[in-house]
């Protein structure tokens, strides 16, 4: 079940994809298929190559379904 309490995030941080699904209360799958769906945007990290998402962005998604 998704989180009712607004995610603590620090907007300007960057978060893993399974810090987000926590943060959110949600499935990794759930997330996964947002980010395929471009529900959620992600960042590529330049030296490891691993998706991130930026705090602003999980709280304009948790806003945005709310």
């Amino acid at each position: 079940d998704m989180v009712n309490i607004e995610p603590r995030v620090d907007p300007e941080g960057l978060y893993s994809l399974k810090e987000t699904y926590e943060l959110l209360g949600i499935s990794r799958s759930t997330l996964r298929r947002y980010v395929k769906d471009r529900r959620i945007r992600t960042r590529t990290h330049r030296e490891t190559g691993r998706s991130l998402v930026a705090g602003k962005e999980i709280r304009r998604f948790w806003k945005s379904i709310k």
